[in-house]
Formats: structure tokens, sequence, C-alpha cells
């Protein structure tokens, strides 16, 4: 959320924010879990 704010901040238009946090293990580097936002708040509805 605070992502989207820095975004909010520097001028992006509302209708384009986004922002994609990716979960990874540290010891492998894989990444095992994606969020898109503001998709993620649609699918909770």
């Amino acid at each position: 959320m605070s992502g989207m704010f820095y975004q909010v901040y520097d001028g992006v238009d509302a209708e384009k924010l986004n922002m994609t946090i990716e979960t990874v293990d540290q010891s492998t580097g894989e990444v095992f879990g994606t969020i898109d936002y503001p998709e993620a708040f649609e699918d909770m509805a």
C-alpha cells in the first residue's frame, strides 16, 4: 500500500497506479508468491 502512495506523490494518474509484491525465499532466491495491486483489492470484493 505504501508503494502506491509513492506513485501518487510522484504524480501517476490514479487509473494507472500499479504495484507488484513478490515473496522471495531468502536462501534460494525463488519467488513463491506474487500479489498485484489494485487487482488484489478487486478480488476481495
